[in-house]
């Protein structure tokens, strides 16, 4: 549920959910409305209020009644997630916790990094798996019915996977129509230089030595999640 959401999150995200149903942009509506696509935008993320007469306009418009607007969204923990329209106006505020993926097999290695990631202090959660195998499992349960599962904001994946290797798999998450082309950041204990031409060659967002020291790891994964939580806007965490 929207539960760290204000009333006005909540009208917004009901708003950006029916606008979105019906194949609306936000110009669309807006158009509609008679407004700015910039006051729809403001609206949908809760940065201007929507008064008790534009809630009826936008149940006629819409054709919704007004009821609608104050029905409680159900999703998982991590707050929703959809596909912007190329249209939409994307605000830079966040609503919730960056959701990120770490596809490691060396469990030491999986401590390591959420060990890393809660010294950084910064508002992640993290989903760990031990095999691109189990990751494409993730992937596959994402829009089924009745499942939780949302996709990640950002993927951490190591080069060297048992069964399928990293860079095999970011040709197959290419594939995947459950994937949004989030960033990926590709793990490595070494620079190889082919390995890391690959990674780039197959989209990756960055190529990563891992530090040896854990506090230099720890400044590593600070400064990635400061950048990619609060600088960069990705295509499903705004």
């Amino acid at each position: 549920m929207y539960n760290s959401f204000d009333p006005d999150d909540r009208l917004g995200a009901r708003l950006r959910e029916r606008r979105r149903q019906l194949g609306l942009s936000q110009a669309d509506l807006a158009k509609r409305l008679r407004v700015s696509p910039q006051l729809v935008q403001k609206q949908e993320v809760g940065e201007s209020r929507i008064s008790a007469f534009q809630i009826f306009k936008l149940a006629e418009v819409l054709g919704v009644p007004v009821d609608y607007f104050f029905e409680v969204l159900e999703t998982s923990g991590s707050g929703p997630v959809r596909v912007p329209n190329k249209e939409d106006i994307i605000s830079p505020r966040r609503h919730r916790r960056l959701n990120v993926m770490l596809i490691e097999d060396n469990a030491n290695d999986q401590l390591l990094f959420v060990k890393a990631v809660e010294a950084s202090r910064r508002e992640v959660d993290v989903t760990c798996y031990s095999s691109a195998i189990e990751a494409e499992a993730h992937f596959r349960q994402i829009g089924q019915p009745g499942s939780q599962t949302v996709p990640p904001d950002l993927i951490f994946l190591d080069i060297r996977l048992p069964q399928l290797p990293g860079i095999d798999f970011l040709r197959e998450l290419s594939r995947n129509p459950n994937y949004w082309n989030q960033p990926v950041i590709m793990l490595s204990n070494s620079v190889d230089a082919a390995e890391m031409h690959e990674c780039y060659k197959r989209n990756a967002s960055a190529f990563v030595c891992k530090p040896q020291d854990y506090d230099q790891f720890v400044a590593v994964m600070d400064v990635i999640l400061q950048y990619w939580s609060e600088i960069a806007v990705s295509p499903t965490f705004y």
